[in-house]
Order: structure tokens, then C-alpha cells, then sequence
């Protein structure tokens, strides 16, 4: 990765939405606690220019129950962002204000779940994320050998 300062408003966030939402309180054999925050970009052009289709989970369980919830939104560019340096791309938007911003939307989310389904979770106010880009489909002609 090139050396860069990591600018935390590098994107502008547009369009959040939840895509799915889920949520279980516990019932039967006690879950172990864990929690994480993943995120997946890819890179779309529209009308406006280059910006980043980024879907995101949140999911937390404990010994009272699990939730999760998918979200989606795009990143738009603030400044020029090299793209062809994927790995300078992870850090940008691993350390951007718009990757907060839907992690708040998405705790925002959950707490509506958890309150709805009457499960009683920490959702904690920020947490890092595992951030890679979307996988992109495989050339339909190509072929592979098994």
C-alpha cells in the first residue's frame, strides 16, 4: 500500500437502506457471545461518476438471543481516490466517517429488532469493521478443471 494520510471523509454516504433483518431471543442451548461488522464494496459507474456499492452485516449474539441486520448503501467520492490499489481502497473506507455512518444506522436498525423481537443485546456505538471488496462473478465462458 502506498503511503497516504487516511482522509475520514474521503466518501460521502448515499442512499442507506436495510436490506435484511433478523433477530432470535434465545431459546434452548445458550449461544456464545460474539460479534462482527463486515462490509463488501464494489465499484459501480453511473451518471455522476465512479462510487462504491457497499453492503455491510452487523451481527451480535449472546446468551439472550442474535440479531443481524444487512445494509446497503453507496459511497460516493469526495476527493480522487486511486481504485486500482485495492488494498489503499480497504483502508479508506475501513477508516471513513461513511462506514460509521451505516454502522450507526445499522445499530439504529438492530436496537429496533431487538426491541420488537424483546431480545435484550449490547449493541455496542462503534465497532472495526472486516472490509473486503465484492467477489466478482466468474467469466461465464471461462472454464475451470476439477
Amino acid at each position: 500500500m502506498s503511503e497516504q494520510i487516511i482522509d475520514r471523509h474521503a466518501f460521502g454516504l448515499e442512499r442507506p437502506q436495510v436490506l435484511s433483518v433478523e433477530g432470535n431471543s434465545a431459546g434452548g442451548e445458550p449461544a456464545e457471545e460474539h460479534a462482527y461488522w463486515s462490509a463488501s464494496f464494489g465499484v459501480d459507474n453511473d451518471d455522476a461518476g465512479v462510487s462504491y456499492i457497499v453492503i455491510a452485516t452487523l451481527h451480535i449474539a449472546d446468551e439472550y438471543g442474535n440479531a443481524s441486520v444487512t445494509i446497503g448503501g453507496t459511497f460516493r467520492p469526495l476527493l480522487e481516490i486511486d481504485d486500482s490499489d485495492v488494498e489503499n481502497l480497504i483502508v479508506l473506507v475501513k477508516n471513513s466517517a461513511a462506514l460509521q455512518l451505516l454502522f450507526d444506522f445499522a445499530a439504529s436498525s438492530m436496537n429496533s429488532v431487538c426491541s420488537l423481537a424483546n431480545i435484550s443485546l449490547d449493541v455496542p456505538l462503534s465497532m472495526e469493521a472486516e472490509v473486503d471488496p465484492l467477489n466478482e462473478e466468474q467469466d461465464p465462458d471461462s472454464t475451470t478443471d476439477d
